[in-house]
C-alpha cells in the first residue's frame, strides 16, 4: 500500500496499521481530519513497520494452521475523541504508544531484548526520585477474564474462558484475585485467550 497512491489502499485488521493511519489523520467527506494529523516524520518507518510486522506474524491454533498474532477491528463513531478508539485498539495487540518528544513510537506484545544497559554511575540526579517496585494488593492479580464480541453470535459481548494461574493463586494468602477486562476490539477468540494469558503472566 502506498501513502499517495489510494488505488493501493485496502482494508486491514492489523491494529498497528489502524493506529498508524488514527496519528496521521483520516480525511473526511466534510473536509474535516479524523485523528492526529502527524506529520510522516513524527512516525518513524522502521519502528512503526516493525510493529505492523510483529501483529502479522503467525502463531499456530488448535487444530492446524496459523494466523495473525493480532487482529483489530471496531465501530468508531466519529463524534468520539480518537484516542477513545485508538485505546481499544492498541489493547487488543497489547501495545504502547508513546510520544517521544521527537517521534512516536509504539511496542506491541512482550518487551524485545534489552538493546542498551547501565549502572547507578551513568544516572545523574538533579532532584528527588521514588520508585515503588513492587505494586499494591488491590493492583496485583492471579487470575484474569476477559468479555469480547464473538462473531459467531452475532459479535453479542460474551465472556471468554477465566485464566487463572492455579500456584500463584495457591501461594496468595488473599485467595482468588480476579482482573476484568473488556476488549471490544479484538473478536478472536484465540487472540483474546494469548492476551489474558501474557497479561497473567505479566502480574
Amino acid at each position: 500500500q502506498r501513502l499517495a497512491n489510494p488505488a493501493t489502499w485496502e482494508q486491514t485488521n492489523n491494529p498497528v496499521v489502524m493506529t498508524w493511519n488514527v496519528l496521521r489523520g483520516i480525511p473526511l467527506p466534510g473536509g474535516e481530519i479524523y485523528g492526529g494529523g502527524y506529520d510522516l516524520s513524527l512516525l518513524p518507518t522502521s519502528v512503526w513497520m516493525a510493529s505492523m510486522n510483529r501483529c502479522d506474524a503467525p502463531v499456530a491454533i488448535a487444530g492446524g494452521g496459523t494466523e495473525p498474532s493480532y487482529r483489530a477491528g471496531i465501530e468508531a463513531v466519529m463524534t468520539q475523541e480518537p484516542a477513545q478508539p485508538l485505546t481499544e485498539i492498541l489493547k487488543a495487540c497489547s501495545a504502547t504508544i508513546a510520544d517521544m518528544g521527537y517521534a512516536w513510537t509504539i511496542t506491541v506484545g512482550a518487551p524485545g531484548l534489552p538493546v542498551y544497559s547501565f549502572t547507578d554511575d551513568d544516572v545523574i540526579v538533579s532532584k528527588s526520585q521514588t520508585l515503588d517496585p513492587f505494586p499494591s494488593l488491590s493492583e496485583t492479580y492471579n487470575a484474569v477474564s476477559a468479555r469480547y464480541p464473538a462473531p459467531k453470535d452475532l459479535y453479542e459481548t460474551r465472556e471468554a474462558p477465566l485464566r487463572t494461574n492455579g500456584s500463584a493463586e495457591a501461594s496468595d494468602a488473599f485467595g482468588r484475585r480476579t482482573a476484568s477486562l473488556t476488549l471490544p476490539a479484538a473478536p478472536y477468540g484465540g487472540q483474546v485467550q494469548r492476551l489474558t494469558r501474557a497479561w497473567l503472566n505479566d502480574e
